[in-house]
């Protein structure tokens, strides 16, 4: 927690530590998610982080990467939904739901392009 305080300017940084924390340390993700989120409300820094990368990860055939990574967004957006004051994380929501937007119409892209290699 202290790093994130200490290193909460610095995406590079924010990036590698969430990546661990989402690996690792995943009990812990939603209390340093919120940690982070009061310390920094900025929401450009918020959109350069890769909240959806969990590194390399092997799936099998059936996954689709965007049902993947929309669960992750909207599990995120639980978290942001919680904080307080409400209006301060406004256009939070808003990127978030423009990220869910996209990962459903990947998803969709995605099934039907598996679904016209399998005919």
């Amino acid at each position: 927690m202290h790093y994130l305080s200490n290193n909460f300017h610095n995406i590079s940084k924010i990036n590698a530590c969430f990546k661990i924390i989402q690996n690792k340390l995943h009990p812990y993700f939603d209390g340093l998610f919120k940690r982070l989120l009061a310390i920094n409300d900025d929401v450009a820094l918020f959109k350069k982080i890769r909240w959806t990368d969990q590194g390399t990860i092997i799936r099998n055939g059936d996954s689709i990467a965007g049902e993947i990574d929309e669960r992750i967004w909207q599990r995120i957006k639980t978290l942001v939904q919680e904080m307080k004051p409400k209006t301060k994380f406004f256009n939070h929501k808003i990127f978030i739901n423009q990220q869910i937007d996209y990962c459903r119409k990947s998803a969709i892209s995605e099934r039907k392009w598996d679904f016209l290699k399998n005919r």
